[in-house]
């Protein structure tokens, strides 16, 4: 069943490439949607696809790896809209 994810990604997210490492894994998992960074130094992660990708999606992309140190993934789930063509980065 298809299903909408929003997240906000916390720990040292934001300008360390992370946005890039997110935008290919949500193409990997066929998923729609964007990501973008808050004025917080948190990242936002809103996106669309069958619900077992979305769950293999949030555990891809809590990572530490080079420069990249998350600390938390919030995570909700919801109705999609059907809003999103592709995944896209949001500046």
């Amino acid at each position: 069943m298809k299903k909408q994810v929003r997240a906000i990604v916390s720990g040292e997210v934001q300008g360390v490439g992370y946005r890039y490492k997110v935008f290919h894994v949500a193409a990997r998992h066929n998923l729609e949607g964007y990501v973008r960074n808050l004025p917080d130094g948190n990242v936002e992660v809103v996106a669309e696809g069958e619900e077992d990708e979305l769950k293999r999606f949030l555990e891809a992309i809590n990572v530490r790896d080079g420069f990249v140190r998350v600390a938390e993934v919030k995570a909700s789930f919801s109705s999609t809209t059907n809003e999103f063509e592709g995944f896209t980065i949001r500046r």
